[in-house]
Order: C-alpha cells, then structure tokens, then sequence
C-alpha cells in the first residue's frame, strides 16, 4: 500500500505525505522520553581518561581501520579516547574457541566509536555485550510456531547481528576485512552498531535519537521516501546501494549509514537529502573532508 501511494498519481503522494508527518510528529512526542534517557542533562559531557593510550593502539587502529586515516590529529586522539571509554564499559567475548586479542579488541572497539565520534554523549547505553566469531555463525532463535501455509526457513549463516536484548554479534574475519577496505559501502560493524544506536529506545525502525526532536518530521519524510525508492530501484535491478537495505526501514538505516562513511560523495551525489540528515545526526561530513 505504501509504495501504491507513493507511485501513483499526485494526490496519493499528498496523502502520503500528509500520514508521514502525522507519525513522525507522534514518533517526536514519544522520543522526548527517550532523549532523556539517551543524554544527560543538558550541557554535561562525557568525561574521556587522561591516562596514556597504550602506543600499539594507534599502529593497531592505522593498519586496520582506514576510514580513520582521513580524520584530523584531534578526531584521531578523541576516537582512540572513544576506544578506551568502549573497552573499559563494554564487555566483549570471544566465540567458538576465539581468543581475544588486542588487536580484534581495538579493531572493532575503533569502527563502533566513528559512529559517536561527533556526538554529544558518545555511548551505546542499551549495549550489554559483543559476541566475536571466528567466523560465519549461525543464529540460535527460538521461533514462535509457524501458521499453516507458512514457510519455514532454516537458520543461515551469518556475518552480524545486533540483537534487541543489547548484544551484538561479529564475525571477525568479516570485522577486519570490513575494516580494511573503505570504498565497497560494506562494513559489518558501521552496520550493527547502526543497529544499536536505532534501538536506543527499544524500537528498531531506522529512526534512532534525534536532537532536537524537531528533526524527526524532516528525518521521516526524507527517508520514508527514499526507502521507497530504494525498494523499486531494488526491484528494477537497478540500485546502487546494498539491495538489503530494502528488507525494512532499520536496515535501510544501518546501509546508508554504511555508505555514508564509505562512499559519502557517491550517497551526496546519489541522495543528497539523505547525507544531509545523516551528517546533522552524526555531526560528520566524510565528504567534505
């Protein structure tokens, strides 16, 4: 029905317009509660450690991370303080045998803090633990009993997740490659913890905390029209931006978010609207320098 509106004639467009600022305009008033609990009282600050970086954090973080190579000297200093706060609170465990190292440790603390990096309480508050796989993995669910007629689909392997309870999932080799290689839109961490920021108030529906909450009538109806046009491009075959991100609005989120961060002149010049709202919300602009 959506896309129905969204692809006929002129008066549908107006009524679909008309029903996203009446949910987005609901959605505000709801978030103000979740602000609340996404940032302290106004004018507080994350107090980052003054304590020394340990020195194979940088090499760690320069050999691993590229996106990281084009931040300035202050926003390299602050995300490895980022990384420092993250390992301190954030619990991270190793999976299948999987021994944490130093480097898979900073490696995958480093791409979850570029998404804070700007922000102005840099913390995923509902995050409880990382699981680290040596590999692909396959979730464990327990499903609800499937009507008649419905079709069972096995569990597949995976490269990530990011659960509602507050626990991410990452296969490593998946984390580094992802890590390594900035210009393929494809980074399994970027797009978990993107997850978890829309998840902030126990919703995930590719709307997370926006400031001030004015933002989110402007915030729905930019991306509720380019979701829609992604899911036909995705149907014409002819998207340029990972066809999942067509699966709903939250992974819409956590894909754009993904090209954002890697392939920022290429989503400005593809959907400007949609980098625009991006960099007020993550107060970063990859695409200008």
């Amino acid at each position: 029905m959506l896309k129905t509106l969204f692809t006929s004639g002129g008066g549908g467009v107006v009524i679909l317009g008309a029903a996203v600022l009446l949910t987005v305009a609901i959605y505000g008033a709801m978030r103000l509660v979740a602000l609340s609990l996404r940032y302290p009282p106004l004018g507080a600050r994350v107090r980052l450690r003054a304590d020394p970086i340990p020195p194979e954090w940088a090499a760690i973080v320069e050999r691993n991370v590229v996106l990281a190579r084009r931040l300035p000297p202050a926003d390299r200093e602050r995300l490895l303080r980022l990384v420092q706060v993250f390992l301190d609170e954030e619990p991270m465990e190793g999976c299948n045998g999987l021994e944490l190292t130093e480097e898979i440790r900073v490696t995958i603390a480093a791409q979850a803090s570029l998404l804070l990096l700007k922000l102005r309480y840099p913390r995923y508050p509902r995050l409880k633990r990382i699981l680290v796989y040596p590999g692909t993995f396959v979730p464990h669910r327990l499903e609800a009993p499937a009507p008649t007629g419905a079709i069972y689909q096995a569990p597949v392997p995976e490269l990530g997740e990011a659960w509602g309870s507050g626990t991410v999932v990452l296969s490593w080799p998946s984390s580094l490659s992802g890590g390594r290689n900035r210009s393929d839109a494809h980074n399994v961490v970027l797009h978990e913890f993107a997850h978890e920021l829309d998840q902030e108030n126990g919703v995930a529906d590719g709307v997370p905390i926006l400031e001030p909450p004015s933002s989110y009538r402007v915030w729905g109806y930019v991306m509720g029209q380019h979701f829609t046009r992604h899911r036909q491009l995705v149907e014409q075959a002819a998207e340029k931006l990972d066809p999942y991100g067509a699966t709903n609005r939250a992974e819409f989120f956590a894909v754009v978010t993904e090209a954002f961060f890697e392939q920022p002149h290429e989503l400005l010049r593809e959907a400007p609207e949609v980098y625009e709202e991006l960099r007020k919300f993550y107060n970063q602009d990859p695409a200008g320098g």
